[in-house]
């Protein structure tokens, strides 16, 4: 498809985007559309923040770091992930109850989420104190 095609202001956000030159079509959101993709980002944004922590812990050798680092992300995505949801949620005339509960369920589990990355965290790095080399110039 060629850019021409379509009007200047054609292209607000990044779901339009995607419709337009992977779909190419523009599709309507609906409400089940906005809560599934509301809860797909939820996900992606757990794996990298699990991902960061990760990284972060095996390199320091500390799992504090990686713990926090995973927290502060995912606080990050959160707000970030919820501010996207109340605009498209309010583009569609979503109710408040829905709303509601996706963003409750997702704020509940979140420090589950949080526990179980320390205690992953703790584990692979168990072994690794004192391991580090350290390089004197």
């Amino acid at each position: 498809m060629s850019a021409t095609l379509y009007p200047a202001g054609y292209i607000k956000s990044l779901y339009t985007f995607i419709a337009l030159y992977f779909i190419g079509k523009r599709e309507e959101m609906d409400v089940q559309k906005v809560a599934n993709l509301f809860l797909i980002f939820v996900l992606i944004a757990a794996g990298i923040s699990l991902v960061i922590g990760f990284v972060v812990a095996v390199k320091s050798t500390n799992y504090k770091k990686g713990y926090i680092c995973t927290f502060i992300s995912s606080v990050v995505f959160l707000l970030l992930i919820v501010s996207w949801y109340d605009k498209a949620s309010s583009n569609i005339f979503m109710g408040t109850i829905p709303w509601i509960l996706n963003v409750i369920a997702v704020i509940i589990v979140l420090p589950l989420y949080l526990l179980v990355a320390r205690f992953i965290f703790k584990k692979a790095t168990k072994g690794q104190k004192g391991t580090k080399k350290k390089f004197t110039g």
